[in-house]
């Protein structure tokens, strides 16, 4: 590897990776989604940038055209150099929509340690370095602590990296943030498991493990965010999880059908869609309806903390984002849990972006109250009793506690009850 040529490499895949841009488009091409380009014609826009990447060995020219057996993207102002995921089993996976994500959970700066569990080519570690922590990066394959080096050196990125099965290598680190995407899908009983893609024939079972892992893994006031998917249903999952001496708090949205994870698993096995893969649907298909008893996978968005035991689900449209959200959402869940007089003096807030909906039936005169919540809120649409309607209307703006009790005299019970109801669904933030 050409060292030296590294930070060329880097700023030109920065900086020309726009589609508006000829060569920009010619390097997309190229580097992220795995097409031939003409040498001559890249080399005649970028001449120094296609000798810098032949150099580094980011591409590689046979006859007139130059290829690359990487998959290439920027992502939050890093490159990330990942395998193709035709390089098979032990192919190491570029970012997703799903690392996207989980970039938007990262804290803008951070200045304690962050780990990144199952850190593939080490995406959310660069991530986190780059916003101030000390970033710990683990994963059990050689292969992508090979790729997540290079890419620190690529980024110039200080990150710890350790070799090792999920929470392991961190016995002596206690983490103040982990993040990971553990692989989540379902592998064939009898098929070969790609190593960044599979959890276990049911698909959650990597995830479940971590989980296990987090009480010795987290510092006492340290969070964990995990994302994954799991054929099980809302009960089901706050069950498998519960008993860990964990908070847990799990968002549950709908993912893919069996039919539509089917062809997905099976495109991953043969991304050229050829004669495997058209074996590979039914197979998938077979085994997914066994180990999917609700006929469609969830998606879940977990937040793990030391503390009160126990778990508990809000079922949402779409996974919420953003680290101030979350932020906000765990110091209501700790409001809710304080003793009445300090709750009474707290000044309560509406969600943000939080409608509420009174509908009543003019014939038979029953009521009813909605609260909507935007799309990717740290909470879930909710019906609230009628008599709780108003009282929650009476937070508009931000109130004490105190004033909202003493404006429903004689139903003090009642506020403090719907308060921490609130604070704990995310319809309310402290």
């Amino acid at each position: 590897m050409d060292a030296v040529r590294l930070p060329l490499v880097h700023d030109a895949l920065l900086d020309r990776t726009d589609e508006e841009d000829e060569a920009g488009r010619l390097l997309l091409a190229l580097l992220s989604y795995a097409a031939p380009v003409e040498a001559a014609r890249l080399r005649r826009l970028v001449p120094g940038v296609v000798d810098a990447l032949l150099a580094v060995g980011l591409v590689s020219q046979r006859g007139e055209e130059l290829r690359s057996p990487y998959r290439t993207l920027p992502l939050a102002g890093l490159v990330v150099v990942a395998d193709d995921p035709s390089a098979g089993p032990e192919a190491v996976a570029a970012p997703s929509g799903v690392t996207e994500r989980l970039v938007e959970q990262l804290p803008a700066s951070f200045n304690g340690v962050v780990a990144d569990i199952g850190c593939g080519p080490g995406t959310l570690a660069m991530v986190a370095a780059e916003r101030g922590a000390h970033a710990i990066g683990t994963d059990v394959s050689p292969r992508a602590m090979a790729f997540a080096d290079f890419n620190c050196i690529l980024n110039h990125v200080d990150v710890e990296l350790r070799t090792g099965h999920l929470g392991a290598p961190l016995a002596d680190a206690e983490v103040d943030l982990l993040v990971s995407q553990p692989p989540f899908m379902a592998a064939l009983e009898a098929g070969a498991s790609y190593v960044s893609f599979h959890g276990g024939p049911v698909g959650d079972e990597l995830a479940i493990e971590l989980v296990g892992d987090l009480a010795r893994v987290l510092a006492p006031e340290g969070l964990a965010v995990i994302r994954f998917d799991s054929p099980s249903g809302v009960g089901e999952i706050v069950h498998r999880l519960d008993g860990r001496n964990l908070d847990l708090v799990g968002f549950v949205a709908p993912s893919g059908s069996v039919d539509e994870v089917a062809v997905m698993s099976a495109s991953l096995e043969d991304p050229s869609l050829g004669p495997r893969y058209v074996q590979s649907v039914p197979r998938y298909r077979r085994h997914l309806t066994r180990t999917t008893p609700h006929g469609r996978r969830t998606q879940l968005l977990l937040l793990a903390r030391h503390g009160q035991t126990g778990a508990q689900t809000l079922a949402v449209d779409a996974l919420p984002r953003h680290w101030t959200g979350m932020e906000r959402f765990l110091r209501g869940i700790d409001a809710a849990r304080l003793p009445d007089e300090h709750l009474e003096r707290l000044t309560l807030y509406p969600a943000a972006g939080s409608i509420l909906v009174h509908e009543e039936d003019l014939r038979a005169h029953n009521e009813r109250w909605w609260v909507r919540l935007p799309p990717a809120s740290f909470g879930a649409n909710s019906e609230v009793q009628t008599a709780a309607g108003p009282i929650l209307r009476a937070f508009s703006g931000g109130v004490i506690v105190s004033a909202v009790m003493a404006a429903f005299p004689g139903e003090d019970q009642d506020v403090r009850l719907f308060a921490r109801q609130a604070l704990a669904r995310g319809l309310l933030t402290a």
